[in-house]
């Protein structure tokens, strides 16, 4: 189980000035749907603040099968956090690595089949 990571109270990642083309490539790259979800959560994070945690959690449950938001978004993220996507050997499964500052982990599994 990872550590727990309390949570981190931050203004939007989506003030940062690179936000409007990370913004256009996930309307290009996510279903209607998915990118439904990625507008609501902006919304929320400019209207109700954010929780690191839980904004990341949703981010990549929303864009976990494309590897190039995921690694972008640590961009939008305070120094020090890193965002590894990774493949088990077997290739049947993938996690998602968000390293916090402290070196403390949070490992979001997939496999490939499910959310492909």
């Amino acid at each position: 189980m990872p550590a727990r990571v309390d949570p981190v109270i931050t203004p939007s990642p989506f003030d940062n000035p690179n936000a409007r083309g990370f913004i256009q490539e996930a309307r290009r790259l996510l279903t209607r749907a998915q990118y439904q979800k990625f507008k609501e959560l902006m919304h929320d994070m400019r209207t109700k603040g954010t929780d690191l945690q839980e904004d990341l959690t949703r981010v990549i449950e929303i864009m976990n099968t494309h590897r190039t938001l995921i690694e972008g978004y640590v961009e939008f993220l305070p120094p020090g956090f890193k965002i590894e996507y990774n493949y088990y050997d077997t290739h049947d499964w993938y996690f998602i690595r968000v390293v916090y500052p402290t070196g403390q982990y949070r490992d979001y599994q997939y496999r490939p089949s499910v959310h492909g």
